[in-house]
């Protein structure tokens, strides 16, 4: 179980991490994690994962695994999403978790590194294999004509 401090509580604090953070996905879960002043886990399971009772499991799992990762992690906070998927992954979403952990941890490293960078501009799919940049699609006015998109 995680420290009452080290857990979000605010629905604030959800999209603030949510909006600004940097984010890696895997079969099983999104990772979204941002740095900031304190430290902060939460957790959003939603009911496309599984009954109750297995959402509750779910939450369990990850603030468990979570534990070890927050005291290595100064100052990040994370919001983890459960996709429908990880109701029955058993094992395999400590193993996820880790993994996305690890590269939005180096991702945040990096940014640090090169300074301030645009979040938009790339978002992170381990599901694809490789880091995808956003899409090159615009939405177009239908009333102006258009045919709904089009490339940029």
């Amino acid at each position: 179980m995680l420290p009452r401090g080290l857990r979000l509580r605010r629905s604030t604090d959800f999209a603030s991490v949510i909006r600004h953070g940097r984010k890696v996905a895997t079969m099983t879960l999104v990772l979204y994690a941002q740095p900031g002043d304190q430290p902060g886990f939460g957790v959003v399971v939603g009911k496309r994962v599984g009954p109750a009772v297995v959402r509750n499991r779910v939450k369990r799992q990850l603030r468990h695994q979570a534990r070890p990762l927050m005291e290595h992690s100064d100052h990040l906070r994370v919001v983890v999403r459960a996709l429908p998927g990880a109701g029955v992954a058993g094992s395999r979403l400590g193993e996820d978790l880790t993994n996305a952990w690890d590269k939005a941890a180096r991702l945040l490293n990096r940014d640090r590194a090169d300074g301030a960078r645009d979040d938009s501009a790339r978002r992170i799919d381990d599901r694809a294999g490789h880091d995808s940049p956003a899409s090159p699609i615009k939405p177009v006015d239908d009333r102006a004509g258009g045919r709904g998109t089009e490339q940029l």
